[in-house]
């Protein structure tokens, strides 16, 4: 099990289930998070994100310590404000992701998982319009967080 500090820092949710076996573990992940305003382009805001995700992960090491890569496909159900209008629309994203981090067990099965990644839109609408504009969602994602799990 694993938690994700990041969507609960701006008032979301994060779960993951993961299972593996060597150097190896599949992630499935259900998250909603709201994308930072001073990341939005001027006029948008509440960038509310529900992301879907299934991600594989390879470590260096055995028993998911130390040094880990991931790749997966991620689905963005999102909308956004624009503020001139007073209005939400929304859209939807299909994107490539991958990452790297570390886990750092710190107590028995207990981990902590700094980790960057990047989320490259391949798929979904490229824009939400409104009356006095648009909004482009884009096509390069960086992220950055903190996970904290436990595995049995």
């Amino acid at each position: 099990l694993e938690l994700d500090v990041l969507p609960y820092a701006t008032g979301g949710y994060f779960g993951a289930f993961w299972a593996g076996k060597g150097h190896w573990r599949g992630r499935l992940i259900v998250a909603k998070a709201t994308k930072p305003d001073f990341l939005l382009p001027e006029n948008f805001s509440e960038n509310h994100i529900r992301a879907y995700a299934l991600l594989a992960d390879y470590f260096f090491q055995p028993d998911f310590r130390g040094w880990w890569l991931a790749a997966g496909f991620v689905h963005w159900d999102a909308e956004v404000r624009h503020d001139p209008d007073q209005r939400s629309g929304g859209y939807k994203s299909y994107l490539l992701s991958g990452g790297a981090g570390y886990n750092w067990k710190f107590y028995r099965n207990f981990y902590l998982s700094p980790w960057a990644g990047l989320h490259v839109r391949v798929a979904g609408d490229d824009e939400v319009a409104f009356p006095a504009g648009a909004y482009k969602p884009p096509v390069l994602n960086p992220e950055a967080s903190l996970k904290v799990g436990w595995h049995f």
